[in-house]
C-alpha cells in the first residue's frame, strides 16, 4: 500500500537507532536491502494498494535510513513542524493536511527524538555533515514546537491546511490529544514544566 502518511519515513531510523542501542549491533548498518518499486500517487490520491516489485537495486539499511530522514525533513512547513500531509500515526486524521498545508505536532515530536537518536549513528558511519544538519533541523524543530505549538496548558495536536488549531481549547472536537502530549515525555525534548502542565 502507498500512502500519504509522513511519519512512515521516520519509523525505520528509529527503529533502527533503538535496536542499536540495546544490542551494541552496529555492523547491521552496513547490511545491503533492495527498494521496492510501484506506481506513484496520482493528483488527489490518497493511497493505492497493489503488490510492489522488489529493485534489483540495493543500499545499506544506514543508506535506507538516512535517505528516509531527508525526506521527512524535507516534508516540513514553513514553521519548521512536518507536514501531516494524508495523516499521520492516527489514521482518522487523514484529511486534516491533505492541501499540503497542515501541521502534526506529535510528528514534530518524534521526528526531534529519532533526529537526535540517529544523528550520533551517523557520526559513527563518518557522515558528520548530515549528522550536523539532522542536528540543526532538531534544534529549528524544537524551537517550532515551543513557540507555536503550546496552546496553553497543553500542546495542540497540528493544525489544518487553513492554520486552524487541532487539538485547541478552541476546538469544537479533539480538544486535547493525548500522544502529543505523551510523546512531548517520551521525546526528552518537551519543556519539563510545560509537560508536566500537559500530563495531568
Amino acid at each position: 500500500r502507498r500512502m500519504r502518511q509522513p511519519d512512515d519515513v521516520v519509523w525505520l531510523a528509529h527503529a533502527t537507532a533503538r535496536y542499536i542501542e540495546v544490542t551494541g549491533d552496529a555492523a547491521i548498518l552496513k547490511e545491503q536491502l533492495p527498494f521496492i518499486d510501484g506506481q506513484q500517487l496520482g493528483e488527489g490520491e490518497h493511497d493505492a494498494f497493489f503488490t510492489p516489485e522488489i529493485t534489483k537495486n540495493t543500499a545499506s539499511l544506514y543508506d535506507h535510513c538516512a535517505r528516509a530522514l531527508d525526506l521527512a525533513i524535507k516534508r516540513s512547513s514553513p514553521a519548521g513542524l512536518p507536514l501531516i500531509l494524508g495523516g499521520d500515526w492516527n489514521d482518522g486524521m487523514n484529511r486534516v493536511g491533505e492541501g499540503g498545508k497542515g501541521e502534526s505536532v506529535w510528528l514534530g515530536w518524534f521526528l526531534l527524538k529519532t533526529l537526535t537518536d540517529f544523528a550520533p549513528v551517523a557520526k559513527g558511519q563518518g557522515d558528520t555533515k548530515r549528522a550536523q544538519a539532522w542536528l540543526k533541523h532538531a534544534d529549528v524543530l524544537k524551537r517550532a514546537l515551543e513557540s507555536t505549538a503550546w496552546d496553553g496548558q497543553w500542546y495542540r495536536r497540528g493544525s489544518f491546511d487553513d492554520g486552524t488549531p487541532l487539538g485547541s481549547h478552541n476546538s469544537d472536537e479533539c480538544k486535547i490529544d493525548s500522544i502529543a502530549q505523551s510523546w512531548s515525555v517520551l521525546s526528552g525534548e518537551g519543556d519539563p514544566a510545560r509537560s508536566t502542565t500537559a500530563m495531568e
